[in-house]
């Protein structure tokens, strides 16, 4: 076994590793605005910056293997090395992806991983530069658990290797299982495509990847219960969490079916998420489906003229692609979709091309070596996949440049906020308010005060991109200007409670109160020093 682990090892290095090599240096460039700069979006990137002590916290929300990672890191995160490591991880993951729906041809395979890797999803990970690379980990342990339960024929050795992947990916971090179904279920559309499976084989593999599937969730909350006895930690009633159970989730099903397929759609719709740049965006997604969906149609009718049964098993796990990257909203009915869980999602586009676009692992003879077909009907199948190739290489261009206004986006807002916190330091000496035993509350947004800087860039990106546009919140706006002044600034200032913080936001006097940097914006009130910056939230 040993050495037959040695010797695909040295198989896949040998044929990815000038694949991973060209994937890096695209993806650094990409990046590098971000990783340069050590960029960081507003909310728990900003709260944390590039230390990372996981504790009862993140245990309590299921994710155990968090606090090993960053123990093996000694709790360090700075960028480039963060997001490098994770750049890393997603890359290996990819390529798993790759191997597992055999894609051929060295620009198809960096052509599919930047569909993937260039992308707002993959971007808003790296912006969380504390726990970028737990993110890393969790996807690249979906991606080997899916390539383990395929690619080793014992079945045994096969389950196991892949319960613990799928354990240990949830165990960093649990919206990525969609990554696990979606490779399972596009492999099979994969192997009836090109004839490699038979009815009673899928039967058999489903199963095979069921069983792995749930020994690894049997497998992470065995050892999630442990790990809750050995800190004396509860499960936290995040999403609702403590109050899971299979009856729930059994009874919200069907909703929980219909919400997976509307989050797929409106991530590609382009609208509460802006994954590309120009406005249109959803038509070049809508364009680049119906066309995948033309390809697999026709592919559809040729597996009909075998078998009836096998067409609608290919068909059916196309249609599943929703559902499978969305599966831990299936599971967890309490929870929402949310940029940083849309990995699956970000995944899936390029994995579809891969299996209904593609050109790969068919035997000689079939439809896609074209020496069966009618050239009319081999014509039209050129010219589906060349568009769709093509409309797949202006997506990529589009998501490019979506990934740099939410970079420069990043890097604006915290240079204005730096200069505002200057202004702001200067008049609290001014006015004797800066002290060591002043606590300090903060009114309003940076980016809703006048002298904030908002230019286009700002108002096209994403909002965890806009730095500087805090949370309503009394906790999340104050640990955005603690982060600003501890992370950014380098400068220890002490903040009010949050119970303090929500007292004074809701003030009437404070409501009256001038806008920075006008006389009377900073004044000690009470017991606490109070800075308003800005009278409402800056417009979306």
């Amino acid at each position: 076994m040993i050495n037959d682990m040695k010797k695909l090892i040295q198989q896949y290095t040998r044929k990815w590793l000038p694949v991973f090599f060209i994937d890096l240096a695209i993806a650094a460039f990409t990046y590098s605005l971000l990783m340069i700069h050590q960029l960081v979006n507003q909310l728990d990137g900003l709260w944390h910056g590039s230390e990372s002590v996981a504790n009862g916290w993140e245990l309590s929300i299921g994710r155990w293997l968090w606090r090993y990672l960053d123990k093996a890191r000694f709790h360090i995160s700075p960028d480039p090395f963060a997001s490098f490591l994770t750049l890393t991880l997603f890359i290996l993951a990819t390529i798993m992806m790759l191997e597992i729906l055999e894609v051929e041809g060295r620009v198809r395979q960096v052509a599919m991983s930047m569909l993937f890797l260039i992308s707002v999803s993959v971007c808003n990970n790296l912006s969380y530069r504390y726990m970028s690379a737990t993110f890393g980990f969790s996807l690249f342990f979906a991606a080997l658990a899916a390539l383990l339960v395929i690619r080793i024929k014992k079945p045994v050795i096969a389950v196991l290797l892949g319960a613990v992947s799928v354990a240990l990916s949830n165990a960093c971090y649990q919206a990525f299982t969609g990554v696990v179904c979606l490779l399972i279920v596009l492999y099979i559309a994969f192997c009836v495509k090109a004839e490699r499976m038979e009815s009673r084989d899928i039967g058999k593999f489903t199963l095979r990847a069921l069983i792995a599937g749930i020994a690894g969730f049997v497998i992470y909350y065995g050892i999630l219960m442990l790990e809750f006895a050995r800190y004396d930690v509860q499960m936290n009633e995040y999403n609702g969490a403590s109050n899971y159970s299979i009856a729930g989730i059994v009874m919200n099903l069907p909703v929980r079916f219909l919400t997976a397929y509307h989050d797929w759609f409106e991530y590609f719709g382009n609208e509460n998420f802006r994954i590309s740049i120009i406005p249109a965006g959803r038509y070049l997604y809508m364009i680049f489906v119906l066309l995948l969906i033309a390809i697999a149609l026709i592919s559809t009718v040729k597996i009909a003229k075998r078998s009836i049964g096998m067409a609608v098993i290919y068909i059916v796990c196309i249609l599943l692609v929703p559902a499978a990257v969305n599966v831990c909203l299936l599971i967890a009915y309490n929870s929402f979709m949310s940029l940083q869980m849309s990995v699956p999602m970000a995944m899936s586009l390029p994995a579809l091309a891969c299996v209904c676009a593609g050109r790969t692992g068919y035997r000689s003879g079939d439809e896609e070596s074209g020496k069966d077909e009618p050239g009319k009907q081999k014509t039209a199948i050129r010219t589906v996949r060349i568009a769709a190739w093509t409309v797949s290489a202006f997506i990529i261009y589009t998501q490019f440049f979506m990934v740099q206004y939410d970079q420069q986006s990043m890097y604006m807002g915290r240079q204005s906020c730096l200069a505002m916190a200057d202004q702001i330091d200067a008049y609290l000496v001014k006015h004797d308010l800066l002290y060591p035993g002043y606590k300090y509350v903060f009114v309003g947004k940076p980016s809703g005060n006048r002298e904030f800087y908002m230019n286009d860039f700002f108002g096209t990106a994403n909002q965890y991109a806009q730095f500087g546009n805090f949370t309503d919140d009394p906790g999340g706006a104050r640990m955005s200007w603690q982060g600003l002044w501890w992370f950014e600034r380098g400068i220890r200032m002490d903040f009010a409670p949050e119970e303090r913080w929500a007292e004074i936001l809701t003030d009437e006097a404070v409501g009256r109160m001038p806008v920075f940097p006008e006389e009377g914006s900073c004044v000690l009130y009470d017991d606490v020093v109070v800075v308003k910056v800005s009278d409402q939230p800056a417009e979306q």
